[in-house]
C-alpha cells in the first residue's frame, strides 16, 4: 500500500516465468524477509542415534508485486486478490464529501484493511468504502488521515516523527481527530461523538504533564481544516471552527 499497489500478493522472477507473466518495464522489485524454523538430523557419534535439531532459519527472497505484471500472453491468468471481510453492498456516496476530498488533490490508495498516512511517501492509505458500516464513518477516517497529510513539510509543517506511544504522536493524533471534526461538523457529516470522545481522551492521557497540550493540539487541528477547507472552496473562520 506504501507503493501504491493495489494487490497485496508477490511471486518471485522465477515463479511469474513459468507463468508466463512478464515482468512491466520499469518496475521495482520488493525485498521479503522470510523467516521460519528449519531442522537436520544428524548421528550422535557417542551414542550411534539420530538426533533432530531445531533451529531458525531466515532468507531474503526477491519479488515483485502482482501491479507489477502482465499476464495479457498466458493462458494463466493472475489470481484474484484475497478478501479479508466479508463482501457487503458499499454504503451510498455522498457526493459534497467525494468532491471536498477530491478537491485536496492528494494521493489516496483504497483498499487494505488498515487506514493511515506515510509521510515519506506522501500517501494515504484506506480500507474500501464497502468496508465500512456507513458513508460516515468511511468519511470521518478519510478525513482524519488527511488531517495527518496537512502535517507535511510542504503543508503545514508539523513534526511528525513520533513513535507511537511519544507525545509528539499523541499531539498529532489529536490535532488530526479534532481536524476531523472540525470539517465534519463543517460538512455536516453524522459521526460518533462517543467515539470521539474516547478516542481523544486515550491520547490525552498521554500527555497529562502537558496541561496546555489539548489547546496546542486545537490551534493547529484548526490550522489542519482551515486548509483542508480553504482546499474545497468553503474557507472556515477561526471562531467558526473553535465553535465546532
Amino acid at each position: 500500500m506504501m507503493f501504491g499497489y493495489q494487490s497485496q500478493q508477490f511471486v518471485g522472477a522465477a515463479q511469474a516465468k513459468q507463468q508466463g507473466w512478464k515482468i512491466r518495464k520499469g518496475s521495482k522489485s520488493t525485498w521479503l524477509l522470510w523467516g521460519g524454523t528449519a531442522s537436520k538430523t544428524e548421528e550422535n557419534p557417542e551414542t550411534g542415534e539420530e538426533v533432530t535439531r531445531f533451529y531458525s532459519a531466515a532468507k531474503w527472497l526477491q519479488t515483485f508485486n502482482l501491479d507489477c505484471l502482465d499476464d495479457s500472453e498466458s493462458s494463466h491468468k493472475k489470481p484474484p486478490e484475497f478478501l479479508e471481510t466479508e463482501s457487503q453492498p458499499a454504503p451510498p456516496p455522498i457526493e459534497a464529501v467525494e468532491q471536498f476530498i477530491a478537491s485536496q488533490k492528494a494521493q489516496i490508495t483504497t483498499g487494505g484493511v488498515e487506514a493511515f498516512y506515510y509521510p515519506t511517501g506522501d500517501r494515504v492509505v484506506v480500507p474500501e468504502l464497502s468496508a465500512f458500516s456507513s458513508a460516515e464513518s468511511y468519511y470521518a477516517t478519510l478525513i482524519h488521515e488527511l488531517s495527518h497529510w496537512t502535517g507535511h513539510a510542504s503543508r503545514l509543517d508539523r513534526d511528525q516523527s513520533g513513535k507511537f506511544g511519544s507525545p509528539s504522536y499523541a499531539l498529532e493524533e489529536l490535532v488530526a481527530e479534532l481536524g476531523a471534526a472540525f470539517c465534519g461538523d463543517r460538512l455536516g457529516i453524522c459521526t460518533d461523538l462517543e467515539n470521539h470522545a474516547s478516542y481523544l481522551d486515550h491520547w490525552l492521557e498521554k500527555l497529562r504533564s502537558d496541561k496546555k497540550a489539548f489547546f496546542k493540539a486545537a490551534s493547529q487541528a484548526r490550522k489542519a481544516a482551515d486548509l483542508l477547507l480553504v482546499n474545497a472552496g468553503l474557507q472556515a473562520s477561526e471562531a467558526e471552527a473553535i465553535a465546532a
